[in-house]
């Protein structure tokens, strides 16, 4: 049930926002998409009677099992703590309140409530105003320039991941995976 939990809080999450801000994705593209969550799932056990068949199944699974479970954590909190601050390291906090509201323009203000995350309304109008224009943008210009914009798209995770990695790197990003459970 975990593993459902997580793909439904990932690759269906990401599907759903793909599919609500209107990127373009081909029919092979979707079922490419999901196929490799249906391998990942099938590979770490899941029995394959509870591996969505379709992104419809997926939907439908995930309003069952991870929308009823969704609450307010110490833990989730304290995780996001974690994720949101990592930037800090960087540039001193500046860029925290526009993380914050990217996150609750993500999850929803109810999430963000919970997470307890600042409110910085600049950044929520420009969010709310700019991220629609800029998906707008880059999908109107994939059909006319896609070399162009998949160099852009290329630029921006560099420039994000060196941002991550204090400039060590573009291209990977060092993560340290437990080898078991935190003690209660």
């Amino acid at each position: 049930m975990d593993i459902l939990v997580t793909f439904h809080s990932t690759g269906t999450f990401a599907h759903k926002k793909m599919k609500e801000w209107g990127i373009k994705m081909s029919a092979a593209e979707e079922d490419a998409f999901l196929h490799h969550w249906q391998v990942a799932l099938h590979l770490l056990g899941v029995h394959d009677q509870y591996i969505p068949a379709t992104w419809a199944d997926a939907h439908a699974q995930s309003d069952q099992v991870l929308t009823p479970i969704l609450s307010p954590t110490m833990e989730g909190k304290e995780l996001a703590e974690v994720l949101l601050g990592l930037t800090a390291q960087i540039d001193l906090g500046v860029t925290r309140g526009f993380l914050n509201e990217f996150v609750r323009y993500q999850l929803g203000h109810d999430i963000g409530d919970w997470l307890g995350l600042k409110r910085d309304y600049i950044s929520a109008a420009t969010i709310k105003n700019g991220w629609p224009l800029y998906i707008k943008f880059r999908e109107g210009l994939l059909p006319i320039a896609p070399v162009s914009t998949k160099l852009f798209d290329k630029l921006i995770k560099g420039i994000a991941m060196a941002f991550l990695n204090k400039g060590e790197s573009g291209k990977t990003t060092p993560i340290t995976i437990p080898d078991g459970n935190r003690a209660s």
